[in-house]
């Protein structure tokens, strides 16, 4: 139901007519007001959000988009992308944005709506730019971190299984590049860097951010950013807030709340409206922990 459409591209990519072609980059008064007051209640606690939001596939990948398609603009749907972030950013809202990537159309797969590996890179680069920024960051329990090549797998292809029930038709494989990481100094110890410190930066989000297979390592890229140890909450079909309202309520958040919450949401995810509203007025609450 969510794909809508599938449309057919060029050089073998797929989009969704819905999530990677949507205009839908808007944010209601009511609902600003409402991520301002996360803002603060988080703050309250010593914690600064950052919230990082990935572009959609149709803008990164415009240019294979299908010479007929009528109705959508890349250019268009950037602008309105950034038009967006400088708002939130204004309203004093930490919103890392990236409508041009170094990675290009490359920051996607071609039928998987997750991003890849250098998606992933180009993210954590851009929200570590603006970590480095917050006074939080200064506070930082500081541990260098590398990543290490992984060996090549098959991409899970997420499109694979409606082109193929629907068109009867098998997209070309893809192999997904992997890594994982690792402390820099590989003398020390895991008692040596961590001891018994729950890590100050907490990663919330949806499967781009921890996948069962083939993750793209996102946490681990932050680590290697922020040279900083990360926990990864971030919860794989669980949507935009199942993964934060369920940190806020577990015993690592109310006995150590973190410096920094990095909060993924896929650009795809409309922050506007009833279903927005409704998701800020429980996260809202749950972030203060006690319900008094």
């Amino acid at each position: 139901d969510g794909f809508k459409k599938i449309l057919v591209g060029k050089d073998g990519w797929y989009f969704r007519s819905s999530q990677d072609l949507t205009t839908e980059f808007k944010v209601s008064e009511e609902n600003r007001a409402l991520f301002k007051q996360l803002v603060t209640a988080l703050k309250a606690k010593g914690t600064d959000l950052i919230i990082a939001y990935p572009p959609t596939r149709g803008m990164t990948a415009g240019a294979y988009l299908p010479d007929d398609l009528k109705g959508y603009d890349p250019a268009a749907a950037t602008m309105l992308y950034n038009d967006l972030i400088k708002t939130m950013n204004n309203d004093g809202i930490n919103f890392v944005g990236q409508s041009a990537p170094k990675s290009g159309a490359g920051y996607f797969y071609k039928a998987d709506l997750h991003w890849t590996s250098d998606g992933a890179r180009d993210m954590a680069q851009a929200v570590a730019e603006m970590a480095k920024k917050l006074p939080s960051y200064k506070e930082l329990k500081k541990v260098e971190f590398r990543n290490e090549a992984l060996p090549d797998a098959p991409d899970e292809q997420k499109f694979a299984e409606a082109l193929e029930g629907i068109c009867d038709l098998s997209p070309q494989p893809e192999m997904a590049t992997l890594n994982k990481t690792v402390p820099a100094k590989t003398t020390s110890t895991s008692a040596d860097l961590f001891s018994s410190d729950f890590p100050q930066v907490v990663l919330i989000g949806t499967s781009n951010s921890n996948r069962d297979d083939n993750d793209m390592n996102f946490s681990g890229r932050l680590k290697e950013e922020l040279s900083a140890d990360v926990y990864n909450a971030a919860v794989a079909g669980g949507g935009l807030e199942d993964s934060l309202l369920t940190y806020l309520s577990s015993k690592e958040y109310r006995e150590t709340p973190p410096k920094i919450i990095v909060w993924e949401i896929p650009g795809y995810y409309n922050l506007d409206g009833d279903s927005r509203t409704s998701t800020l007025r429980r996260i809202i609450p749950a972030s203060y922990v006690s319900c008094k």
